[in-house]
């Protein structure tokens, strides 16, 4: 969760023995508070924010919609293997910025990350419905690499990581998801007094 004003991703599938990948960006015209830990269940609406649920429907933005531009590109990563297990790695430089940008990998049905190799963790992975969502927040540049495996039962036990050193490595995002977490309590508290 935090601040972002663009997004990477790559939504993949399998179709005829390949894994098809088709890659996303999302550019806001300013800096959005993103979260990736959206739960829909637990959501209550809050007319002051207008959220935007893009791709598995748990990536949430809270924007303008006319200040969303969503594009799909040629991607440029690579995909190394067999359909049953392969390796994916993506990179994009996209210059020196202070703000985090969010690269995020939605895999086939039945899939699951089997390794992580670069970086050794992701911020935040879950499985959703029938599709394991992972998203990684960088600056300057991306680079992933992950080994991706084919197992339905690896598949049905996988249920979230949540990075515990991501806000170790980034200190400047502790005010951030502090912040988000007094917005949350005093949302809550309105609600209640409703």
């Amino acid at each position: 969760m935090g601040y972002t004003c663009t997004i990477f991703g790559s939504v993949l599938d399998e179709r005829d023995d390949q894994i098809e990948d088709k890659a996303f960006q999302v550019r806001f015209r300013d800096t959005v508070y993103v979260s990736d830990h959206f739960n829909r269940s637990i959501w209550k609406p809050d007319p002051r924010m207008e959220k935007i649920a893009l791709f598995d429907g748990t990536l949430l933005a809270f924007v303008n919609p006319t200040d969303i531009d969503v594009n799909e590109y040629q991607q440029m990563g690579t995909i190394s293997g067999s359909v049953e297990e392969f390796d994916y790695a993506n990179e994009v430089f996209f210059g020196p910025d202070d703000v985090f940008c969010v690269y995020f990998l939605i895999l086939p049905r039945a899939y699951y990350p089997k390794q992580f190799i670069v970086p050794d963790e992701p911020h935040f992975a879950a499985r959703i419905g029938e599709r394991i969502r992972i998203t990684w927040w960088f600056r300057e540049q991306i680079k992933i690499k992950l080994r991706i495996r084919r197992d339905q039962d690896k598949f049905s036990e996988f249920d979230h990581i949540d990075s515990p050193s991501f806000l170790e490595r980034h200190p400047q995002a502790i005010a951030v998801y502090r912040q988000f977490q007094n917005l949350a309590a005093k949302t809550l508290g309105e609600a209640i007094r409703l």
